[in-house]
């Protein structure tokens, strides 16, 4: 299956459809994967652990080639299928052996793969009922996993991103998505994460995202850089100011991933969103959209940027 997956990412896209050309080889192969699960399927005391490896990489394989999407979900109808009848076979073994960081990992993969899919709900509920509910500490266990698999010279460093498409930080479309999955739920259902798998999985990524924004502390250090607009001056060079962008762009990131959770956790959004919390945490992204386009307006003190100083009554 990997020898079939390495061949379809280097063929040359065909003029005509725009798609990896098929080899013969290629179909060989993964003929051979598909002969290889029929066998084991007709036999089930021969499935293991590693068929749910081999129907996960068919499922990234049909999305790869563009089989389309009722394709790509018998595949990982297949892998829910074999991880359910090994968790029934080997009881708590399957959670509790040296593979379990991987199937949290698959978890959040195929989740990010399916994610615009009408049965994303129904899956994710599948998930849930194997491998219990989705948690930080799951994404913690199989990132390190990862990163200590890296040669020492790639080695990253621990709040290094190993999965960028499902990062806030690098999909602009992650939270609109989010909200999709909350405006497909039937009416009148409680959005507790206690009951709903979706918003759980949701709220996990929500809680990942804050805790690495949290650990940055950018309010200390943002208060010192920025000081000197607050008296009509400027900035000391394009450093600081690259370095107070970022610090505050963080910090939108991290209050809004802040507000989506509380409103996602509690019985309804708007009791969520008239929480104490939620109310500081609005007042304070308020101040520092507020913060951040005065900053913007003001320039730096070499004059490649043209602005004026801003007094502090601007900041109240």
């Amino acid at each position: 299956m990997v020898i079939a997956l390495l061949m379809s990412k280097s063929q040359i896209q065909d003029v005509d459809d725009k798609l990896p050309c098929v080899t013969v080889a290629e179909q060989q192969h993964i003929g051979f994967v598909f002969g290889h699960l029929r066998r084991k399927l007709e036999n089930l005391s021969m499935v293991d652990e590693s068929d749910i490896l081999t129907a996960y990489l068919l499922a990234i394989y049909s999305e790869h080639r563009n089989r389309g999407s009722n394709v790509i979900e018998v595949h990982v109808q297949g892998v829910i299928a074999i991880m359910r009848h090994l968790a029934r076979e080997l009881g708590t073994g399957f959670l509790n052996s040296s593979m379990t960081p991987v199937w949290a990992l698959l978890r959040d993969e195929i989740l990010w793969l399916t994610r615009k899919s009408p049965n994303c709900s129904h899956i994710c509920h599948a998930f849930r009922e194997i491998l219990g509910p989705k948690s930080i500490q799951q994404r913690r266990s199989y990132e390190n996993e990862l990163r200590t698999a890296l040669l020492p010279q790639q080695r990253a460093s621990p709040d290094t991103k190993i999965f960028f498409g499902r990062s806030m930080l690098t999909s602009v479309h992650t939270m609109i998505e989010a909200a999709h999955l909350v405006d497909r739920l039937l009416p009148n259902t409680n959005n507790s994460a206690s009951l709903n798998p979706l918003i759980e999985s949701v709220i996990v990524e929500l809680r990942i995202e804050q805790n690495k924004l949290d650990q940055r502390n950018h309010e200390p250090p943002l208060a010192i850089e920025i000081s000197p607009v607050y008296d009509g001056g400027y900035v000391e060079d394009w450093q600081t100011e690259l370095a107070i962008i970022e610090r505050l762009h963080d910090l939108y990131v991290l209050l809004v991933c802040r507000l989506a959770t509380l409103s996602l956790d509690a019985p309804s959004i708007e009791q969520g969103l008239e929480t104490e919390e939620a109310r500081g945490s609005l007042q304070k992204l308020i101040h520092y959209l507020r913060l951040g386009t005065a900053f913007c307006q003001a320039g730096i003190k070499d004059g490649r940027v043209f602005g004026t100083g801003i007094g502090s009554g601007e900041f109240s």
